[in-house]
């Protein structure tokens, strides 16, 4: 126990453990942690939005390469973010290969609150199932352009 000096002589003093006594000036802990942050604005939220609305469609690999791996950050963050947008009901995730079940590429789109978000109408296309072919096109178009972009390269659009 620790000893302090007083100016009328030693005196010991015992010292209660603070980190197991209730003080009424702290705040208890409490297990609210995971909501302190909940209506926080995320920088990543409408970024990722503003991507996939872009591409209209992307992979979730596509996603975590863009924002976190070519970033150097870790995409564990990238996954609960996805996990957290999908069931916000901003975007929609859809197998790639369905026969192949839970191993299967999840393919991100954006739902009719997604484009809201955004502050844009959704497209006439949004609306109905897009072939096959298109879909490849447009995920292979997301891939290279994932790659020129970590290059450098942006893409201008026609009106510019």
């Amino acid at each position: 126990m620790p000893t302090f000096e007083m100016s009328s002589g030693p005196k010991k003093i015992k010292l209660k453990n603070l980190y197991n006594s209730q003080r009424n000036d702290v705040l208890p802990q409490t297990s609210q942690r995971r909501s302190r942050y909940r209506f926080r604005a995320r920088s990543y939220d409408a970024a990722i939005l503003r991507y996939v609305g872009f591409y209209r469609m992307v992979t979730g690999h596509q996603i975590l390469y863009r924002f976190f791996t070519y970033a150097g950050k870790g995409d564990r963050y990238g996954y609960r973010l996805l996990r957290r947008l999908t069931e916000q009901n901003l975007l929609k995730a859809e197998p790639l290969d369905p026969e192949l079940g839970s191993v299967s590429r999840l393919v991100y789109t954006l739902t009719r609150d997604g484009w809201r978000a955004l502050g844009l109408q959704p497209p006439a296309e949004s609306r109905r199932t897009v072939p096959g072919y298109v879909r490849e096109y447009r995920l292979q178009f997301a891939d290279v352009m994932l790659e020129r972009e970590s290059e450098g390269w942006r893409l201008i659009p026609s009106n510019q």
